[in-house]
């Protein structure tokens, strides 16, 4: 089967931690970010394009069923 794209709904604020992991286990996806310019100066200036999700670019039947719904930080 193919790879196909699919929308991996992932914790708040734990869009890096989930791509990270991905990178880990050699899954493709993708993570779009913005660089913004916050008022509070402490404040995260790299933030989700697309808040709660991931994009992964995998053939599921080669990875597991499961392999991405036990992912740490996915809602499963």
């Amino acid at each position: 089967m193919a790879k196909k794209w699919y929308a991996l709904h992932v914790k708040p604020y734990r869009e890096q931690v989930v791509h990270d992991h991905l990178v880990a286990q050699g899954v493709a996806n993708y993570h779009p970010c913005l660089h913004v310019k916050p008022v509070n100066p402490r404040s995260r200036k790299r933030r989700p394009f697309y808040p709660g999700y991931v994009f992964v670019h995998q053939d599921l039947d080669e990875l597991g069923p499961n392999a991405l719904r036990w992912t740490e930080g996915t809602h499963g």
